[in-house]
Formats: structure tokens, C-alpha cells, sequence
């Protein structure tokens, strides 16, 4: 049974005519296959591994290519023995199933080849495995696609940052700092949260050595205040981020990616449980930051005085507000 999208159908029911055929192509990981029957799964994957997919025979073909040019004979057709973007390959080629191979078209065929799209959050190393074979023609393995100028690189992502086609983490590091000037730590471990699951930074742990004080800065103040180490309220945050991460990162990834990334091996239960305290800590931060942006000229250098008075023991602790009704004093207690 044949399933087709409801633009197809309609087109269909409409009798218009066919334009263009569309050739879907694998991508996969070395080895990495992938298989639509899961009841019959180890036999689907020798089948596969043994016949091998549209890109393996795409390295294949572009192998035999290079092959024949480093030959150099008088008697080969170098205008048939170009290279081309894997994308392009059902245009010139059409792809046999039985013998898994491409064969050069006799006759122009309207075909568009489409790689299979690639969850960049679930998937970030196939996403750029993806994105190199939009930009390299000549490739020839895997090993290929993550060479740059003679260096071959450990990653696909870090061989896109070579050749410019990514970016660095310099945009989540900005982005933090930015966000450290004027956001709650609440707000800051949202964010953080977020680019780490849907941004995909290349060194997590960069990031969270960089930010720690400010994703922790309000479990710290009360650190301090209770006379606890402050590598006690660091862990508290990091142990929030990772519980959020257990339960929102649910694409593919796997927690145990998180703590291996951040270091934090020694945690031994990553199954974490968050105490009603601590759910409280986090309603009075998120009340706390919507209530600090309604500050407005000296308000702000009041509320500043009074945390910096609470959190050293030398500073007096009264402050008597004289002012006008409306001046929110309400907001200030």
C-alpha cells in the first residue's frame, strides 16, 4: 500500500500532470542504518550492510571516479567522469535496487533527489553529515567528509566549523552573558536549558564552567546566608538543570550524554527528585524576576542595596524607604 502526502493526493485527484519524480536518499552514520521493520531487524541489517545503501554506493561511485583520473589514459571520457553532489545524483543516475548501484541515465529524466531530513536536536552529528554532503562532491568514505585542508577532523560538526558552514559556541556565550546582565538566575537556567537541547553547543561543559555562578547566584545568596559552601549551591542548580534535561530531552538523546558531557560522574543517582523546597525556590525566583523588570531609575539601585546588605555580614540589615504613595514600595518587600 502505497501513502502519499494530502498535496500529492490532491494533485492526483485533480489529474494533473506528473512534473518531476522525487529519489529519496539514505543518511546514515558509518554502519548506521536504518530499518523500517523492527520485528525483523537483524535480518533487515545483514541485508542492508550486505547490499549497502544510496550513499555507500554514492562513495563507491565517486571512488572509481577518482580512480580513472589518477590513471590519466588517453581512452577515458573525462567529460562522464565528473563529480556530483550527492543530491544530484538521481538526476544523472538512476539508482538499482537489485544490484545497489547508480547507472548512468541513457535518456533526461525529471527527477529530484532528496536527502532524508535530520532532527538537528536528536541527531547533531547526522544533521552535519547531512549538511557536508550539500557542499563536498569528491568524497569517497566517511573519512572524507571530515577532512579539511589534510586535517581530518574527530566530528562532522567540527569539520562543518572549518569549513564555515556552523558556528561555534561563541553565539551561546554571548547570548549567557547578555542574558547574566539583567535576567534572574531562574531565567538563566531556562535558558541555558534550552540552548542545550535545542542548540547543541559543541563543548557543553565550556559553557556550564563559564555560567555556573550566575545559573546558581540565587541558591548561592542563600548558601551564604545559612553559612553553607557555595559548591553545595552550584550542585543544587546543576542538579535542577539535570532534572529538567531528564524530562525535556526526550529526542533521542540520552540523559546519561548530559552528565558524561558535564563531568559529573561522581552524582551517583541520576534519577534526581526535586523537593517541594526546591520546586518553592523556583515560583519565588520566576515571581521575583517578573516583579524586578516593573522596577524602574532608582528603584533598581535600591533593590541592588538591599541584596548586596543581605548577603554581607557587615551591612547593616534596616533601610527605611521614604517616599510618595506609588512609589511600589510593596514591590520592594
Amino acid at each position: 500500500m502505497d501513502v502519499v502526502s494530502h498535496q500529492e493526493a490532491r494533485w492526483h485527484a485533480f489529474e494533473n500532470s506528473k512534473k518531476h519524480s522525487i529519489q529519496r536518499l539514505d543518511i546514515h552514520l558509518p554502519g548506521q542504518y536504518r530499518v523500517a521493520n523492527l520485528d525483523q531487524i537483524q535480518e533487515d541489517l545483514a541485508d542492508i550492510e550486505q547490499r549497502g545503501s544510496t550513499l555507500d554506493a554514492y562513495f563507491k561511485y565517486n571512488k572509481q571516479i577518482k580512480e580513472l583520473r589518477e590513471l590519466s589514459q588517453s581512452n577515458v571520457d573525462l567529460d562522464n567522469m565528473e563529480y556530483h553532489y550527492y543530491w544530484q545524483m538521481p538526476e544523472h543516475f538512476r539508482w538499482v535496487g537489485r544490484s545497489s548501484k547508480w547507472e548512468r541515465r541513457i535518456r533526461h529524466r525529471r527527477v529530484i533527489g532528496r536527502i532524508h531530513n535530520v532532527n538537528y536536536a536528536a541527531q547533531p552529528e547526522l544533521y552535519h553529515l547531512r549538511l557536508l554532503l550539500y557542499h563536498i562532491k569528491d568524497a569517497t568514505n566517511f573519512e572524507d567528509l571530515r577532512t579539511v585542508n589534510d586535517t581530518q577532523y574527530q566530528t562532522y560538526k567540527q569539520a562543518c566549523l572549518a569549513r564555515g558552514l556552523a558556528y561555534d559556541d561563541q553565539q551561546w556565550i554571548e547570548g549567557l552573558r547578555e542574558s547574566a546582565l539583567s535576567k534572574m538566575p531562574v531565567a538563566m537556567r531556562s535558558l541555558f536549558i534550552q540552548i542545550l537541547i535545542y542548540g547543541s553547543p559543541e563543548n557543553p561543559k565550556r559553557l556550564w564552567d563559564t555560567f555556573k555562578e550566575n545559573l546558581s547566584e540565587d541558591f548561592i545568596h542563600a548558601a551564604r546566608r545559612n553559612g553553607q559552601s557555595v559548591n553545595s549551591a552550584i550542585n543544587r542548580a546543576y542538579r535542577i538543570i539535570a532534572h529538567k534535561l531528564n524530562t525535556k530531552a526526550t529526542e533521542g538523546r540520552n540523559f546519561q550524554y548530559w552528565v558524561r558531557t558535564f563531568g559529573f560522574e561522581d552524582i551517583g543517582d541520576y534519577d534526581i527528585e526535586i523537593n517541594q523546597s526546591t520546586v518553592n525556590a523556583d515560583e519565588s525566583a520566576v515571581l521575583e524576576e517578573q516583579m524586578y523588570l516593573q522596577l524602574r531609575g532608582k528603584q533598581v539601585d535600591i533593590v541592588k542595596e538591599i541584596l548586596y546588605a543581605l548577603n554581607d555580614t557587615n551591612t547593616e540589615k534596616m533601610f527605611f524607604i521614604d517616599g510618595p504613595g506609588g512609589n511600589w514600595e510593596n514591590i520592594y518587600l
